[in-house]
């Protein structure tokens, strides 16, 4: 293992904490704060380590994703969750195809040519049904 100095730590962390910057603004004594606090986990610093294991970690991913959220993927993201959204409601809507398959699926249960069976209590299986439909809407 390579031991860094102190200056390149310095830079390491100056080029780490900069490229942070880039994304959100920081006034010049918060750099340093944050330079000296990375400086001071020295023994956290490889000089090499394997790409494929670093690439497997689920932070990997979980930044990209976090990435995926906020840079201009969000905005195909949200215009695909609108479009969804509001072809849900419109198929909810009386006349829209929910609608239209929940009246059909009542019809065919209240005017099917079936025989008609009774439970214990003398209740139709029809009927039975037909109040679990109406009761759950």
């Amino acid at each position: 293992m390579v031991e860094l100095s102190k200056k390149q730590i310095g830079e390491l962390a100056r080029a780490l904490i900069e490229d942070k910057s880039n994304r959100e603004a920081k006034t010049e004594r918060e750099v340093e704060t944050e330079i000296e606090k990375i400086a001071g986990f020295r023994q956290e610093i490889v000089s090499w380590c394997s790409q494929v294991e670093v690439l497997r970690h689920r932070a990997v991913e979980i930044r990209r994703c976090l990435e995926a959220v906020m840079d201009e993927r969000l905005v195909e993201l949200r215009e695909n969750a609108e479009k969804w959204k509001r072809l849900a409601v419109e198929a909810g809507r009386e006349g829209g195809s929910s609608d239209k398959n929940m009246e059909a699926f009542v019809d065919e249960i209240l005017f099917s040519e079936a025989e008609e069976v009774k439970d214990k209590d003398g209740c139709s299986k029809r009927m039975l049904i037909f109040q679990m439909v109406v009761n759950c809407c």
